[in-house]
């Protein structure tokens, strides 16, 4: 095989990379899962596919295999923060019971008010 990626399999990764994000939004954990497991298949360093595994195995409250996951994103690029900042909040998940904390979101009244969408 050759030392770079062929057309076709760039294309092929940014299909699988659509596609596991497509699913992600649609809360389909399970299929996001599998799909970014297959992306890393095909490529192993791509640190993206490393996130997106990462939290989609969180939904999935697999904590551990979460943690794995953006680890590896953090050894593959150590300046990469969103990797790091979710390995950071994952660090206590040994307790059990324990569920990541809840994102904050902007009061419905501060997004009107900002122009945004509810």
């Amino acid at each position: 095989m050759a030392a770079f990626p062929t057309e076709d399999r760039l294309r092929q990764k940014r299909t699988k990379s659509e596609q596991a994000i497509t699913l992600a939004m649609k809360n389909r954990w399970d299929e996001a899962a599998q799909v970014n497991r297959e992306i890393l298949d095909l490529f192993p360093t791509e640190v993206d596919a490393f996130n997106r595994l990462g939290k989609a195995l969180t939904e999935l409250g697999r904590y551990g295999e979460a943690r794995d996951a953006y680890a590896q994103a953090v050894k593959l690029d150590p300046l990469n923060g969103i990797a790091a900042k979710n390995l950071q909040r994952l660090g206590t998940s040994r307790k059990v019971g324990w569920r990541p904390p809840p994102r904050r979101s902007i009061p419905v009244s501060l997004s009107r008010r900002a122009g945004r969408p509810p």
